[in-house]
């Protein structure tokens, strides 16, 4: 997953994601003994801050986006604006 945010592989990211939920789901349907405790809560710790991670790298992008956005939406606007200036009205 964290791979794939860094690449910015979002629609891999989510395949990715929705097998990753069916193997924790199919992992906690079953009993976990004693002895693999540690590897669980482990795993789980390694899973939360792989997270938090893509959290970070898909804000980060959805902030560059909306910035390439923003810079569009006041390109065509002074487009617009510049061509509706320079219109010379027919007599």
């Amino acid at each position: 997953m964290l791979a794939s945010a860094e690449k910015e592989e979002w629609e891999n990211l989510i395949d990715v994601e929705t097998e990753r939920r069916q193997h924790l789901e199919q992992f906690f349907a079953t009993t976990t003994s004693a002895d693999e405790v540690i590897w669980v809560k482990q795993a789980v710790e390694r899973i939360i801050d792989i997270d938090k991670q893509v959290i970070q790298i898909s804000e980060k992008s959805k902030q560059s986006l909306v910035k390439e956005r923003n810079m569009l939406s006041k390109g065509q606007l002074v487009s617009k604006a510049y061509s509706q200036e320079n219109t010379v009205p027919m007599l």
